[in-house]
């Protein structure tokens, strides 16, 4: 029992903090893009949208492809899931709260201003980038004392 509870603490800390870092990396992100365009700040809104994508993205590395498949088929995935929740995202915003996060009209192949072709593949380049991450903090977590194994032993008094 404590071992299950040990691993569900560590999948919601792990979890948290990859929230909070797609939300800042996000965000700071969204800042240099728009300053360079000279379009305002970000809203707030920003934050909670780069903390979902970023668990969204650790979700479709956690695909049980292998080998081969999985280079092209995660960056695949992520794309397209990605595209489909900055949609619902910035449809949310747009038609229920009537605020616009972010206008796409004047790039090619948009649709409704929400979402558009160059930012879909600017997603899977994401989903690519994160499955080069996920395997490197993994395996730098498997050689601290927050290891799922050794936080386990720890947590049953076993050696």
């Amino acid at each position: 029992m404590r071992g299950k509870l040990c691993a569900a603490f560590l999948f919601f800390c792990k979890s948290l903090a990859q929230f909070f870092c797609g939300a800042l990396l996000y965000y700071q992100c969204e800042r240099v893009f728009r300053a360079l365009r000279h379009h305002p700040a970000p809203r707030r809104e920003i934050y909670l949208l780069g903390g979902l994508a970023v668990l969204l993205l650790v979700c479709c590395c956690r695909l049980p492809f292998k080998g081969r498949k999985k280079w092209a088929l995660v960056p695949l995935v992520a794309g397209i899931s990605l595209t489909v929740f900055e949609y619902c995202f910035g449809a949310y915003y747009l038609f229920v709260r009537g605020v616009r996060l972010w206008d796409y009209r004047g790039c090619r192949f948009e649709f409704q201003g929400l979402i558009c072709l160059r930012f879909s593949l600017c997603w899977m380049g994401a989903g690519l980038l994160t499955l080069f991450l996920d395997a490197g903090v993994e395996k730098l977590l498997s050689r601290t004392p927050f290891a799922y194994e050794k936080m386990k032993r720890l947590w049953t008094g076993q050696k």
